[in-house]
């Protein structure tokens, strides 16, 4: 993922399978997406997100998701049906709280070839 040009890219077995504009966490409010070498931790279907405790006993936000594939922590691939937009200078001022956002459809594509401790390059 490059996060500069806010796209990715997935690869199998050297040849470019699918690739999406994508918005990635919010750098103005310290969320930034991590950089660096990962693995998918996991995938799931139908996954519901949720954001740090807060103290009245309710999680910051709780979403619903498609598709869901974490690779750094609680940072990941998901969906965002939410957006109607990707790319460009979104992620600075309406990003994420760190995860990879997806149009719909390409986070259906990455899932359906994405597997467990597939390597993930993000950078900027």
């Amino acid at each position: 993922a490059d996060l500069t040009a806010q796209h990715i890219w997935c690869y199998v077995n050297g040849q470019m399978v699918m690739e999406s504009d994508c918005v990635s966490g919010d750098i103005t409010t310290d969320h930034g997406t991590p950089t660096g070498v990962f693995g998918i931790m996991f995938m799931k279907k139908d996954a519901t997100l949720r954001g740090v405790m807060q103290s009245n006993g309710k999680p910051e936000y709780e979403t619903k998701v498609a598709y869901w594939m974490p690779f750094y922590a609680d940072c990941g691939f998901h969906d965002a049906w939410w957006r109607t937009g990707f790319g460009g200078n979104i992620y600075k001022g309406d990003g994420s709280h760190g995860c990879i956002n997806l149009p719909v459809s390409a986070a259906e594509t990455l899932f359906s070839y994405c597997d467990e401790k597939m390597p993930v390059v993000v950078y900027y």
